[in-house]
């Protein structure tokens, strides 16, 4: 959850959650992380929330998991959402071994949003072998104008099965190439 401080009356929660239920518990579920927006209308004293948007790109069709998301909003009103995803494990959706790290950025309130790969491998599931909690979440900030995401890791083959790790995109209005 994260206000914006350009806007007092504006406040941001990002979350995990089943695109659809699946009818057998048995059953793999596609779990996407999504953005709603909430204003408090003052002549209503209530907050007005919009229908939850999706974050991730990845291919709606194809059960990948996005899980553990996190935001905060800059000085410029800008949102900066990071989260844990499956999508490029090369096991394919029914593994879900590799996990890597997204990003995504919007500079219009969330209306839409740009995905970046930001740690290709940070957990290797098969490093943990017996111990399968992976940690519990990551979290992300601004320092002057750069956002800076905390967030643990195994790698591939480290010796130790967790480390933190501290990426640092610089300039909160980023311009990717």
């Amino acid at each position: 959850m994260a206000s914006d401080p350009t806007d007092p009356n504006v406040l941001y929660i990002v979350y995990h959650d089943f695109d659809e239920a699946p009818q057998d518990p048995e059953d793999d579920a596609d779990v996407d992380v999504y953005l709603i927006r909430g204003e408090y209308n003052s002549q209503s004293e209530e907050w007005e929330w919009s229908e939850r948007i999706r974050i991730n790109d990845d291919d709606p069709d194809v059960e990948h998991d996005q899980f553990f998301p996190t935001i905060v909003v800059d000085d410029y009103g800008d949102l900066h959402i990071a989260w844990f995803d499956t999508r490029n494990d090369p096991q394919g959706p029914d593994d879900d071994v590799l996990i890597s790290l997204f990003y995504a950025f919007s500079n219009d309130g969330g209306e839409t949003f740009t995905n970046h790969e930001i740690d290709e491998v940070a957990i290797d599931t098969l490093v943990l072998q017996q111990n399968d909690f992976i940690g519990d979440y990551i979290r992300i900030t601004m320092a002057d104008d750069a956002v800076v995401i905390v967030y643990n890791a195994t790698g591939l083959l480290v010796p130790w099965p967790f480390t933190v790790y501290v990426e640092q995109i610089h300039s909160a209005r980023i311009v990717w190439e």
